[in-house]
């Protein structure tokens, strides 16, 4: 602990070795100036210019069912005693849920164009389709500490999805969006072959609001920073801020106009509500820019003609200090009892569920009975390792010197990501029952950590980054296999034990610092007085942020009891009643999809629809 203070106290005269562009440094302080435009396809659904609504339908109807093969054979079809499900049971159960659920969603099929098959490309405003455009502006970088606090202007990039088939009267405003987390650069909304960032042109463009989206700083096109992940929200949130900004000068563009062909769908001066919102990573932006806009950086509405009517922050990391960091290093429990589970972590099935496995034998294949909840928590584990890996180097990067890394991270073949556990071997030996021991092998890629969030590397997915963090802690540390069978782990989880994945089995035991403490606890917004109509989702089980972060936010001392009456509301999204499968095939050679709860990464269509319900309520 001595040494990580020591650190600290040398920033002020000893300068980070990542960020070397002090060039760009610049005294100018005007930001969200529009540097460059250029109109883009939906990469993987239309080639054309214009997306139309009947694609986007599809694509929407893909994510309400992410990973299901409707004609597919699930893995309780073969083991359950009469169990007869398919993909497309599963799929069914996520629609009810949604039409049963009309006050979250306000989707009950009473109408074609209430109706969640229908709901895109039967919109009620005749939405035809939409046009997406990458847009570049520069936006100011997130200070870096080390060198004095200066400011540098960054060029930095985002989505704007315009509406097209509708006149400009018609256009209900526009929604500032900050997306979930990226592990790649290149995963962000304007780059649009990734397609579950551009699920935005579905549930909101095509219900008649322009989207503004930006990629982040350090990501997208600002490709030689390093993002300022989670840990620095106010400059991600000034960069949404900032892109609005530029968005107003990209409409009034007479080029832009000629390129879309359809002036009457580009507003410019008139007047256009506002509103905010963000998943994941996103949400404490959105409540962040939402306090900006009621404060300091309440010019930018009046600059831009703009009514701010409305912020939801959606299953968000509101509470770094008292939540997210306690989370990070607890030996968290996923287990279906609540008395074990204390962080709402999900647990892959509840056993009320018609598809739990209640455990079989299938030929040689012996199906553990926790064989969901063990899958769960592998999945909690790489989120922890993931995401906490990227927001020590994040802090690393922009607040200590390059040897502040090793202080994080002690142990260098972790660092370094040079030995891996082969996970295929070790998650096959545990469904088998075989006592595979824990085989290294060569890292998926061979980085150091901090390379990995830096690399523009087009290979670089966030797949194969989490996969090579996760596999590194697992073998270097035992981090979630604890260096026992995987047969065993399964056992010891399904028996109501928590796997060791707390990160101080790689990360340095730093999270009662005091100046750790009071960096992360400046980024915290659960708790602030709004003025603004304000709505809070959370899924009811969430092993990568959990729902406590949301639940501080809506207690007596978070936003909901410190602001007006009326001004906030909470709501839970039961993903229990939400699922997914996990594809047996391609891991483990299996020709089965296993039927699993909806968890965090895959259930952002369905809060997302839940926010726009509240957008839509609130023209």
């Amino acid at each position: 602990m001595k040494m990580f203070r020591y650190l600290v106290y040398l920033t002020a005269t000893l300068v980070l070795f990542a960020c070397s562009n002090g060039a760009n440094r610049t005294n100018d302080a005007s930001f969200g100036n529009l540097q460059s435009f250029s109109q883009i396809g939906l990469g993987g659904i239309s080639s054309q210019a214009e997306v139309s609504v009947n694609e986007l339908q599809g694509y929407a109807d893909s994510l309400v069912c992410p990973s299901i093969i409707e004609s597919s054979t699930l893995l309780d079809d073969v083991v359950l005693s009469g169990g007869d499900q398919t993909g497309a049971d599963l799929c069914q159960a996520n629609q009810s849920y949604v039409t049963d659920n009309t006050s979250l969603f306000g989707l009950d099929g009473s109408t074609e164009s209430n109706s969640l098959s229908s709901f895109v490309s039967a919109n009620a405003l005749g939405v035809t389709g939409v046009n997406m455009y990458r847009i570049s502006y520069n936006t100011q970088s997130q200070t870096a500490y080390y060198n004095g606090g200066a400011v540098f202007s960054q060029n930095v990039s985002g989505l704007v999805i315009v509406p097209q088939g509708v006149p400009a009267s018609a256009i209900k405003g526009i929604v500032l969006y900050y997306h979930g987390t990226a592990l790649s650069k290149l995963f962000v909304p304007s780059f649009t072959d990734t397609l579950s960032q551009s699920m935005l042109a579905a549930v909101y463009a095509s219900q008649g609001y322009i989207v503004v989206a930006p990629d982040y700083l350090g990501q997208g096109i600002n490709k030689d920073m390093m993002h300022p992940y989670v840990v620095f929200p106010q400059a991600n949130a000034l960069d949404g801020l900032n892109m609005v900004n530029a968005t107003r000068q990209f409409l009034e563009r007479e080029s832009v106009i000629n390129v879309a062909n359809t002036p009457e769908n580009l507003p410019t001066t008139v007047n256009q509500n506002l509103y905010v919102t963000g998943y994941s990573e996103g949400g404490p932006y959105a409540l962040w820019a939402s306090r900006m806009l009621q404060g300091a950086n309440a010019g930018t509405l009046t600059q831009n003609n703009l009514t701010f009517k409305d912020t939801v922050g959606m299953s968000g990391a509101y509470d770094l200090s008292s939540v997210m960091l306690p989370y990070a290093y607890a030996e968290t429990n996923n287990s279906p009892e609540s008395q074990l589970n204390l962080f709402n972590a999900e647990p892959g099935m509840l056993p009320s569920s018609q598809f739990f496995l209640s455990g079989q034998s299938l030929g040689e294949l012996n199906i553990e009975s926790g064989i969901q909840q063990s899958i769960a928590a592998l999945n909690l584990s790489i989120s922890k390792a993931s995401l906490s890996s990227y927001a020590f180097v994040a802090l690393a990067y922009y607040n200590f010197v390059s040897s502040a890394y090793s202080v994080f991270f002690p142990n260098q073949n972790f660092f370094n990501m040079s030995t891996c556990l082969n996970l295929s071997t070790y998650l096959a030996s545990a469904i088998t029952g075989s006592d595979v021991s824990i085989v290294p092998i060569a890292c998926p890629i061979i980085n150091s950590l901090p390379n990995l969030f830096l690399s523009t590397d087009p290979d670089y997915t966030d797949t194969r980054i989490g996969q090579t963090i996760s596999a590194s802690a697992m073998y270097n540390t035992g981090f979630f296999t604890g260096n026992i069978v995987a047969s065993d782990l399964v056992r010891n989880i399904f028996s109501g034990q928590a796997s060791p994945n707390s990160v101080g089995a790689f990360a340095q035991p730093v999270e009662t610092d005091p100046l750790l403490l009071s960096t992360v606890a400046k980024a915290d917004t659960a708790s602030y007085v709004t003025n603004i109509k304000t709505a809070i989702f959370y899924l009811k089980y969430d092993s990568t942020v959990t729902n406590i972060n949301s639940k501080n936010a809506c207690s007596s001392s978070g936003v909901l009891g410190l602001s007006p009456d009326g001004m906030v509301n909470c709501g839970e999204i039961d993903n229990s009643s939400l699922f997914t499968a996990f594809d047996l095939s391609s891991l483990l050679g299996l020709p089965f999809q296993l039927p699993m709860m909806m968890s965090h990464g895959n259930a952002f269509y369905v809060v997302n629809l839940a926010a726009l319900n509240n957008i839509r309520s609130n023209p």
